[in-house]
């Protein structure tokens, strides 16, 4: 897969940035799972996780 063409927003992954950007919050003691890959929201490919781990997440569209 290049990794300078966008794919289609798929919201399967979400960037810290765009997590808070879009109200989610990180919960005190919380631990989650990261990996590379391109961010649902924005489309850059940068170090990601689920939605479910930032509480409060704007689904787009919403």
């Amino acid at each position: 897969m290049s990794l300078k063409r966008k794919p289609k927003p798929t919201y399967v992954w979400i960037c810290d940035e765009c997590a808070r950007r879009n109200g989610g919050k990180w919960p005190e003691g919380h631990l989650g799972t990261f990996h590379e890959d391109h961010c649902g929201w924005c489309g850059e490919f940068k170090t990601v996780t689920q939605p479910r781990d930032y509480r409060g997440v704007k689904w787009p569209g919403k």
